[in-house]
């Protein structure tokens, strides 16, 4: 699995580097030196040796290497987690020639457990070495590096890749006007939908953004981060252990536009500036057709249900929500789970609004 992924993330640096890993002890003969008043790096021979009975490769990998097979996925993250630590501790400034030379050490001790099965060099350790990298690298990540910007990445799990995960009181704004704007949206929660003013729905879900977030993550921002002020560590440590927010029956309750498909568009883009529909609607368009390919390789089941989706895309005519159904039903069949469990099922003549 990870070599899947860690072979895009790392081809071209390994290509790049693919006749200098040869012998990563050897000298470097290729490419301009490095200037001397870069950062001083570690040699290959002051980073430290793992041995199977090191404290630094887990139980669960250890088992795996006796055995002669890949270790599990988590226990491969909790290995790297633990190498890159170390590798720290005598190197503060690593480099990724510094992953290459520990990655290929562990891949000539144990190719059976760490040799990519989609090699991109012929050393066979490109992904581990890249797993390695992008570890240091997101733990070097900080708290918040924008000055004058609202606090956009907490160190919590739940706010990584969020573009606005803890926003600022707009200035044209006061927690009473947002409370106002609350209450406004609980009001147009109890009218028909032939009574609703969506452009107005819409534009008051996008202005209240700040107490809806305010609930969710259930604290306020901090002064510092009001005023554009970097937060400290000490203050950003206080605001990851508040406590949490509104539970979903609560959250329900107070705003209950977040639970239609028009709410959770505007609050995701908002949340991570990526438009969710007009997304799907470009996946659909350009990729779905590949993957629902892919999928029908993989066993005669998912075949079938492919041809049987193409059937009736044939009798009903093109239609990207008649392809993102068969693509649905082939990722629900793979994965194992239930149709049921995803996709509502009603009589054909039903009304969208009784279901």
């Amino acid at each position: 699995m990870y070599d899947f992924f860690y072979f895009f993330l790392g081809a071209s640096q390994a290509t790049q580097r693919s006749e200098g890993l040869g012998d990563t002890h050897g000298p470097d003969t290729g490419g301009p030196s490095r200037s001397s008043s870069s950062p001083p790096t570690a040699p290959s021979s002051s980073l430290p040796t793992f041995e199977e009975d090191s404290p630094y490769i887990p139980s669960k990998v250890r088992a795996a290497i006796k055995a002669k097979k890949r270790p599990p996925c988590s226990a491969r993250e909790d290995m790297v987690g633990r190498i890159v630590d170390r590798c720290r501790e005598i190197v503060p400034n690593l480099e990724r020639h510094n992953f290459n030379d520990v990655a290929l050490q562990l891949v000539r001790k144990w190719p059976e457990s760490f040799k990519d099965t989609l090699p991109v060099s012929k050393h066979g350790s490109d992904s581990l070495a890249t797993q390695m990298k992008v570890k240091y690298d997101n733990d070097k990540r900080p708290l918040s590096n924008r000055v004058g910007k609202e606090n956009t990445a907490p160190a919590i799990p739940e706010a990584y890749g969020c573009e606005l995960w803890n926003p600022a009181l707009p200035h044209a704004h006061t927690n009473e006007s947002q409370e106002k704007l609350m209450h406004e949206l609980l009001g147009m929660a109890k009218l028909p939908k032939s009574k609703l003013d969506m452009r107005a729905l819409l534009l008051k879900m996008k202005d209240s953004y700040y107490l809806q977030r305010v609930h969710i993550n259930g604290s306020l921002p901090t002064e510092a981060a009001k005023r554009g002020r970097k937060r400290s560590h000490k203050e950003a440590n206080n605001e990851t252990q508040a406590p949490q927010g509104l539970k979903i029956p609560a959250l329900k309750e107070n705003w209950p536009f977040l639970f239609v498909p028009a709410g959770i568009n505007i609050h995701f883009k908002q949340l991570t500036n990526v438009d969710f529909r007009d997304n799907l609607s470009r996946f659909i368009r350009e990729e779905a057709t590949d993957l629902m390919d892919y999928l029908a390789t993989r066993n005669e089941v998912l075949a079938r249900i492919k041809r049987r989706a193409m059937r009736v895309q044939d009798q009903a005519g093109e239609s990207a929500i008649l392809k993102l159904v068969g693509l649905l039903e082939m990722l629900i069949q793979y994965f194992g789970d239930e149709m049921k469990s995803f996709i509502r099922f009603t009589e054909v003549g039903i009304v969208k609004g009784n279901v």
